[in-house]
């Protein structure tokens, strides 16, 4: 099978930015399955954690979250007009959204490589356009691995991130809880800060030994902030979060996420936000204690090695681990492509290049992920004058 474009879905929360609309992330494309959740911080928001905007103030009574398959602009095209959002909400950020109508410019996250029940890439060339990610790894189980089991979970997911607020404090299991516990599979992580805000950190682990009693303790007093370990970010670092760190990202940053196929998420601390009823959100408590591993993290990703030369121009090894191999590709030329066991992944970070194999030329630009399956054979990839960065991923 030859290489090919995706089209990534998206997902909205209330915490989510505006960045990604610079990156070709638009109303147009489809949503995640599931409900968009409102996030509502009352008076006394923990310090450290900004408000810019007030894009979290409080839903009136009755107003549900947003449905995230609503799209305005395919009922625009539809109807030849957008819905009205009510009165005296122009120039509100935070103001409460009617069901049915979403926040326009604001996306949370851009899921650009999924085949997961929640969410599913589609294929944009070839013979297969229009196809989910799901229905190639069915049909063409040698397109993801020599060895892939049709009917098995596809391995990976790809994100961006655009945490205009922050984020939940939660962890995510490993996979033997997840399959017992959930009939799913547990996430290992990492992030690649892209960008951010002066000052914008990440919660990652504890700052030292945990007892589930003291952890459990903290989780009802409303103190879990004060055991965490804060670490500012800078733009070009990699953190790993492997399954149950306890961690959280802070308002302010824009990252690029590579996990395991998994949207389970056990939430453990939420600023005592209150949802769309006036309540605070539901936390998942008790399978929270049982999966967080109560030490202090090391967000350093296994496998990491320095930049090194390659023809076209630099490669650089993010991480190596059982869930996944991550790198980063910085592009000043044409680079060919090595022969290898998986598929790839390629999700343009800066620039543009392209993508050329026997007769076919796929364009690339930032915010644009190719996929190249396992079956495909070499293909070289090509930078525009200016240069391009690719992350770079790989069950």
């Amino acid at each position: 099978m030859r290489p090919f474009r995706l089209r990534a879905v998206c997902k909205d929360y209330l915490w989510g930015g505006t960045r990604l609309k610079a990156w070709g992330k638009g109303e147009d494309l489809d949503r995640v399955a599931g409900r968009m959740e409102a996030m509502v911080p009352p008076p006394g928001i923990p310090s450290g954690h900004r408000q810019p905007d007030r894009p979290d103030a409080a839903l009136p009574p009755g107003v549900a979250p947003v449905p995230c398959g609503y799209m305005p602009g395919r009922l625009a095209r539809a109807s030849g007009k957008r819905p009205a959002l009510p009165s005296g909400t122009a120039d509100r950020p935070d103001a409460a959204l009617p069901p049915g109508v979403r926040m326009p410019g604001r996306l949370a996250e851009s899921w650009e490589l999924a085949a997961h029940p929640d969410g599913d890439s589609v294929v944009l060339d070839g013979p297969c356009a229009g196809w989910t990610l799901s229905q190639i790894a069915a049909e063409h189980p040698e397109a993801v691995s020599p060895d892939y089991q049709p009917g098995s979970p596809f391995p990976l997911m790809v994100k961006l991130i655009d945490a205009k607020l922050p984020l939940s404090i939660q962890v995510h299991p490993d996979d033997a809880y997840a399959a017992r516990e959930e009939g799913g599979r547990g996430k290992t992580e990492m992030w690649t800060i892209l960008d951010h805000e002066p000052g914008a950190f990440l919660y990652l682990g504890f700052q030292r030994e945990v007892s589930r009693e003291e952890l459990e303790q903290a989780i009802t007093k409303g103190t879990l902030p004060g055991l965490l370990r804060r670490v500012e970010v800078h733009r070009g670092e990699s953190f790993f979060i492997p399954a149950g760190t306890i961690h959280a990202i802070g308002g302010g940053i824009l990252l690029a996420e590579v996990q395991e196929s998994s949207n389970l998420t056990y939430r453990v601390f939420d600023y005592n936000r209150l949802g769309p009823d006036g309540k605070p959100r539901p936390l998942h408590i008790e399978k929270a204690l049982a999966v967080t591993q109560g030490k202090p993290a090391d967000p350093t990703p296994p496998g990491a090695e320095a930049p090194r030369a390659v023809p076209g121009g630099t490669m650089e090894v993010l991480a190596r681990c059982p869930q996944f191999r991550a790198g980063l590709l910085r592009l000043d030329g044409q680079w060919e492509s090595a022969p290898q066991g998986s598929f790839l992944s390629l999700l343009c970070l800066e620039g543009n290049a392209a993508l050329t194999q026997d007769g076919l030329s796929l364009e690339a630009k930032r915010g644009t992920c190719l996929f190249v399956p396992a079956d495909a054979g070499p293909f070289a990839l090509t930078s525009g004058q200016a240069g391009a960065k690719f992350l770079l991923t790989s069950a």
